[in-house]
C-alpha cells in the first residue's frame, strides 16, 4: 500500500470516527456565539477541567474562518438531511507530543468568544479511547449549561507534534429527534 493510500485511509478513518461518535451525542440548548473570524477560542491547558493551569498550546478557534497564521479556512460543507447537527471544526498541529499530553495532565478548553475568555463553554481532560491507528478521542463536555458538546481527536505526528481536531455542536435537541408523543 502506498504512502498516499495509507494517508487517505487514515483520513477516512478519522472522518468515520468523528461522524460515528457525534451521532450518539445528545446535544443541549445553544446559548453561545463567537466572533466569526476567530470562532470559539480553544486552548490546551496544563491541569484538568477542575483545576486549569497555564496555557500550554493555543489552538485555532472552533468554527473559525481564519487560522492562527492568518490564512483563510474554507467553510466545511454540510451534507445530508436538513436536520443534521451543525458541527463546528478546528484543526491545529501543535509542537507537543501526544505522549506528553497524555502522561502529564492536560485539558482542552473552549471559550465563548475572544471578548468572553472567562466563559468556558466546553472542556475535556486529555484522555479517552485510543483507536487502533493510535489516535486518541477525548470527550468535550458542555460547561455551565452552554449546550456545546463534542470531542477532540488527537493524532500523533511521528513523535514530534500532535494534530488536534475538534468537533463541537450546539443544539437544542438531538438531530432528527422524533416526537416522543404517543399516538392513540
Amino acid at each position: 500500500m502506498s504512502h498516499a493510500d495509507r494517508t487517505e485511509r487514515r483520513m477516512a478513518m478519522r472522518i468515520t470516527t468523528a461522524v460515528s461518535a457525534l451521532a450518539v451525542v445528545l446535544l443541549f440548548p445553544a446559548q453561545t456565539a463567537a466572533h466569526t473570524a476567530d470562532g470559539h477560542p480553544a486552548r490546551i491547558h496544563d491541569g484538568t477541567c477542575e483545576a486549569t493551569g497555564r496555557v500550554a498550546d493555543q489552538l485555532t478557534g472552533v468554527g473559525a474562518t481564519v487560522s492562527l497564521a492568518g490564512t483563510p479556512i474554507p467553510e466545511p460543507t454540510t451534507v445530508g438531511t436538513a436536520s443534521s447537527a451543525d458541527i463546528e471544526v478546528s484543526v491545529t498541529t501543535i509542537p507537543d507530543t501526544l505522549e506528553h499530553l497524555v502522561n502529564d495532565p492536560h485539558t482542552i478548553v473552549i471559550y465563548e468568544s475572544d471578548e468572553a475568555m472567562d466563559h468556558v463553554i466546553a472542556c475535556g481532560n486529555v484522555g479517552g479511547v485510543r483507536l487502533e491507528q493510535g489516535d486518541l478521542v477525548t470527550w468535550l463536555a458542555a460547561h455551565q449549561e452552554s449546550g456545546a458538546n463534542g470531542f477532540a481527536i488527537l493524532h500523533d505526528e511521528g513523535g514530534t507534534a500532535t494534530t488536534v481536531t475538534i468537533y463541537l455542536a450546539e443544539q437544542s435537541e438531538a438531530p432528527g429527534a422524533p416526537d416522543a408523543t404517543p399516538s392513540t
